[in-house]
């Protein structure tokens, strides 16, 4: 009988280039990190499990033959793609229907048909193709890299809420697919090709696993114990880089004034943009805006259009004679209640000792001298008045009067020249309230869907209540601050800052308030100036006062229409210590109390089911940080390893077997390496294994002749030989003819074992082979 070798060493030759588990693992991990921003759409979902599973199985199948089985790589490639085409077929109209929604999901946040899984398991299979031919084919992994990075800066703009799992696969693919370019080098041999490779890969692995837990774990507890100082940190170093862009630019004097609503941090320059000056101290904040909000188209305010509502009012009103000429709505709505009240007061209506100095005079003076955009007091008198200073720049005045000095009633008296005019000013803003009503209090539902159903779900009837609720829902539930940082949501803004960011800014705050004006049929607009205090202005020489006017006054509020008021501000953004004092004519800080009261509402208990404080306040204690940090940690962690157990299982399902195989040729292998004492003894083991010469231990003089006895296919001189070598090593003082008695040791070993595993029965063949590998 031939002498056989156990022999599992693998031969490569100069055209080997890979792995297949390696190259397996780098096409799922690149196939997760773009199918996962599907998965971190709102508005669809798909079954994750089921897709790895289709999917490990199609990317391990190309792998495996790619590498091991070359001449069966056509086959493998048109079953798998003639598979996909019929499921295709069969599920055209599902497909089709499906890959609308994803369009619908990315583009307005909405979809017809929630689950995706058909369409996200073929466009899975293409993407295991294209993967395939980039980084095992053509070892180019920069496509994808690009395809990624550029998918995660546009994630606030496709309104994709990234997670962070999502980013640990993203540097996980890197890892695997950078680390196995680099031990390729230039001979291209993949990983596991030699034993130094394999220990290269372990130990790459490894640290970077056990890495970025550490990074992980550390970062979070480092960002909540030192949060406040590192995000003020970071803000500072941002907001002096934004300071010092404008100054060189020359573009920070720019006004600037617009309905987008920011999605990342509110930095000012605190360059002086304008000058205006008063010819009366304020009494009240003086709100000058610049922009008003009419639709909302979510992330942004389309501009009101007053003038074509008001010039539809002069072409049907006129019509019917409700209108006295020449009070012509276009021309008088905007000016009537700064006229109406000087009106009243000059006709004796409102007794007071200082009749004719209710009106005041505004001057502004932009530094740029670009009057693109202009801003205006409430309640003014219609008309900017330009003209050039004693410097030759330009400059406008307009008059107005304040909140305090307007009457709530417009009286009438004997007059009836002064009751005409009334008349006539009363029935414009009756005329335009029921024009600019259905205007100004409508809102795309599909837009704030949550939104919607959170003031559904909160019926209120008067507009005190509804104020009081805006602000409770506001003050309950979100921090005020400049630097939110970015807003990665995949809702629409609004939902984002209430829902889940739950910090913000003005314009946060009064967007969210003028929808939820709005969904209350309240008609609301989104407002964008500048908002000065008494405290901003100086006294002047000319006996005026002057403020110097930078970005750092920009403001957004909401305003809501009032009877013989018209538009007036509602601000309802917080100070930055979280207090608040909403007022306008009818309301004031005692009604929002006696409101708050009545409905049993109080600012530490969230409005929002589910949220609390502990969500929107930081922790003021090191300690506590460290706890929170763990507990937030803790919860992603959770996450992140339910992910990877899929992932682990179905990586398991599909290379079980190969992995027995790997581990059984692992096993054999290591029988070359050891020593013939060490040999004999995994034969004694083997032995007693199969329930043979149990009492023995392989040092008896009878040893050799039972063991020829027992095995038809051992001689008595085999076993005689091996055992006198065996005894000849253990006591013999030199290593002459070792290697000579190892070869006879193996060959001993080898037909013991083929022996043995004839005899066993099918369940103990198996651990025979696979568990204990002796064969």
């Amino acid at each position: 009988m031939k002498n056989m070798r156990i022999n599992v060493r693998q031969a490569h030759s100069d055209t080997y280039n890979g792995n297949p588990y390696i190259a397996f693992a780098g096409i799922m991990t690149g196939l997760l990190s773009v199918i996962l921003f599907v998965d971190e759409l709102d508005a669809v979902s798909f079954t994750v499990v089921g897709v790895l599973l289709f999917s490990g199985i199609y990317a391990y199948i190309l792998s495996y033959a790619h590498y091991n089985k070359r001449k069966f790589l056509p086959f493998v490639i048109v079953g798998e793609v003639a598979v996909t085409a019929i499921l295709s077929v069969f599920n055209i109209q599902r497909i089709s229907e499906q890959s609308v929604s994803i369009m619908q999901a990315l583009v307005d946040g909405r979809a017809n048909t929630q689950n995706v899984t058909y369409v996200v398991f073929v466009s899975s299979v293409v993407l295991i193709y294209i993967i395939y031919l980039l980084e095992v084919i053509f070892k180019n992994r920069v496509i994808l890299t690009l395809v990624t990075v550029v998918m995660l800066a546009a994630s606030p703009i496709l309104r994709l809420e990234v997670s962070l799992f999502h980013i640990f696969v993203i540097v996980m693919h890197q890892v695997i697919v950078g680390v196995s370019y680099a031990v390729l080098g230039r001979r291209k041999k993949m990983l596991y090709t030699t034993r130094s490779g394999k220990l290269i890969h372990k130990k790459s692995i490894i640290y970077c696993i056990a890495a970025t837990v550490i990074i992980f774990f550390a970062a979070d507890i480092i960002t909540n114990i030192f949060s406040e100082y590192m995000y003020g940190s970071i803000s500072g170093i941002e907001q002096t880089i934004y300071k010092t862009s404008k100054r060189i630019s020359g573009k920070g004097s720019d006004v600037k004034i617009n309905g987008e609503i920011s999605s990342g941090n509110n930095y000012q320059s605190g360059i002086t943009q304008m000058t205006v000056t008063v010819s009366k101290m304020p009494t009240e904040d003086l709100y000058l805006y610049g922009f008003r909000g009419g639709e909302y188209k979510g992330g942004s305010w389309d501009s009101t259009d007053d003038d074509t509502i008001c010039k539809n009012i002069d072409r049907t009103e006129f019509k019917k004679e409700t209108i006295s000429q020449p009070v012509y709505a276009s021309t008088y709505f905007k000016k009537m209640y700064y006229y109406i009240n000087i009106y009243m007061r000059n006709s004796g209506i409102v007794a007071t000792s200082n009749n004719n100095k209710i009106n005041r005079k505004l001057d502004v003076k932009y530094v740029n001298d670009n009057y693109k955009q202009t801003i205006e007091p409430y309640y003014n008198s219609g008309s900017k008045n330009f003209s050039k200073g004693d410097d030759g720049k330009k400059t406008y005045n307009i008059e107005y009067i304040e909140q305090a000095d307007m009457q709530s009633e417009w009286r009438e008296k004997s007059n009836e020249k002064y009751n005409t005019t009334v008349r006539d000013y009363k029935n414009v803003q009756q005329l335009y309230k029921a024009a600019m009503t259905p205007i100004y209090s409508a809102v795309s539902k599909s837009l704030v869907p949550r939104l919607t159903s959170y003031v559904q779900a909160n019926p209120l009837t008067s507009l005190s209540d509804k104020t009081t609720f805006i602000m409770y829902t506001l003050l309950s539930n979100t921090r005020y601050t400049r630097t939110p940082g970015v807003m990665l949501g995949s809702s629409d803004i609004a939902e984002d800052f209430l829902f889940n960011a739950q910090r913000g800014y003005c314009v946060h705050y009064a967007t969210v308030a003028t929808i939820m004006y709005r969904l209350y049929g309240v008609p609301a607009r989104y407002v964008c100036g500048y908002r000065l205090s008494a405290e901003d202005f100086k006294e002047s020489d000319q006996s005026t006062y002057v403020a110097e006017v930078s970005d750092k006054k920009m403001h957004a509020w909401t305003e809501i229409f009032i009877d013989n008021y018209g538009w007036v501000p509602v601000d309802v953004t917080p100070a930055s210590d979280g207090s608040c004092a909403v007022s306008y004519p009818g309301y004031d800080i005692n009604t929002f109390n006696n409101v708050m009261s009545e409905h049993g509402w109080t600012l530490d208990k969230a409005s929002i089911s589910g949220d609390s404080s502990e969500d929107v306040t930081y922790v003021s204690t090191r300690s506590g940080a460290v706890k929170v940090a763990l507990k937030k940690g803790f919860k992603v962690a959770v996450v992140v390893v339910k992910y990877i157990a899929i992932l682990t299982l179905v990586i398991l399902i599909v290379l079980l077997p190969l992995w027995i195989k790997l581990y059984r040729v692992s096993r054999l292998r290591k029988i070359q390496s050891l020593s013939s004492c060490d040999i004999y003894e995994r034969l004694m083991e083997m032995l007693h294994f199969a329930g043979d010469f149990t009492g023995y231990n392989g040092t008896e003089e009878d040893f050799a002749y039972k063991l020829s006895a027992r095995y038809g296919n051992i001689t008595y001189e085999e076993a005689k030989n091996v055992y006198d070598s065996i005894m000849y090593i253990r006591f013999a003082d030199t290593d002459k003819g070792r290697s000579y008695y190892k070869k006879n040791v193996l060959v001993l070993y080898r037909k013991a074992a083929e022996e043995i595993y004839k005899e066993l029965k099918k369940k103990k063949r198996i651990v025979f082979k696979y568990i204990h590998c002796y064969i």
